[in-house]
């Protein structure tokens, strides 16, 4: 099998991915109305905004929809293909988390919000500068007023971060730094560094500031099950991060 032919069975696996997680939560999704002619990494951080659907599924948000800006079921889902604003009109579609009305035997939080999961939005950070979250979860009552308001999010609204880096070839140190500063700039977050492709020193980087680092994950391997993990059990946490200072005057 030649490099090219890799890639290409690479991107299908995405893409059957993709349609398959779709399906399961939109089942009326047209056939192919996210794959498309698309870059490799966008098309990972579509994969990976899927990967948190499926995790939520696992820890209890049984009832999770996809809508758009107006919060109304669309006919296609439409994910960013780069950089946009949460608070621009537009039609890109998102998901909604939403927990049962009693979690208490699973360990869930009985307050725990409602969350909405994007693709490719920026965050205004403490320096006042706009950076993109690749995937962003938030709470959806704060997402809401955000639109409401037309103003992007602020540096204490984003409750995960995933940093996505769909590389063939190694990544080097500064991707994970440049990954550190985007934390720093964002109170209380908490982010994931998920790659194709492993560079150790990023993850003892990211694991010293509290944060994770996934490697090798793509579709049907063991990290794409770590990855999982990982995005369910911050996603457990979710009642003590609604206690932080930061939340309190919401």
């Amino acid at each position: 099998m030649t490099v090219q032919d890799e890639k290409e069975t690479a991107r299908a696996n995405l893409i059957s991915t993709l349609r398959g997680e779709i399906a399961t939560v939109l089942p009326r999704a047209p056939a192919g109305s996210t794959a498309g002619v698309t870059k490799n990494d966008d098309l990972y951080e579509a994969y990976l905004w899927c990967l948190v659907l499926q995790a939520a599924r696992r820890r209890g948000y049984t009832d999770i929809e996809i809508l758009d800006r107006h919060g109304a079921t669309p006919k296609d889902v439409r994910l960013r293909r780069g950089p946009g604003r949460l608070s621009v009109v537009h039609q890109y579609t998102h998901a909604v988390l939403k927990l049962p009305p009693r979690q208490s035997e699973t360990g869930l939080c009985l307050g725990a919000d409602e969350l909405e999961v994007h693709v490719g939005v920026r965050v205004r950070g403490r320096s006042g500068v706009l950076h993109e979250a690749d995937v962003l979860v938030l709470p959806a009552r704060i997402a809401r007023q955000r639109r409401t308001d037309r103003e992007d999010p602020h540096w204490c609204d984003p409750y995960v971060v995933i940093e996505a880096k769909y590389y063939s070839d190694k990544i080097s140190l500064s991707l994970g730094r440049g990954f550190s500063g985007l934390m720093s700039e964002l109170l209380r977050a908490r982010g994931i560094f998920a790659s194709t492709v492993p560079n150790p020193k990023i993850r003892d980087l990211l694991e010293h500031l509290g944060h994770v680092a996934v490697f090798g994950v793509g579709p049907g391997t063991l990290a794409e099950e770590v990855m999982k993990e990982e995005i369910g059990r911050i996603l457990r946490c979710q009642c003590q991060y609604q206690k932080s200072p930061c939340w309190e005057h919401r």
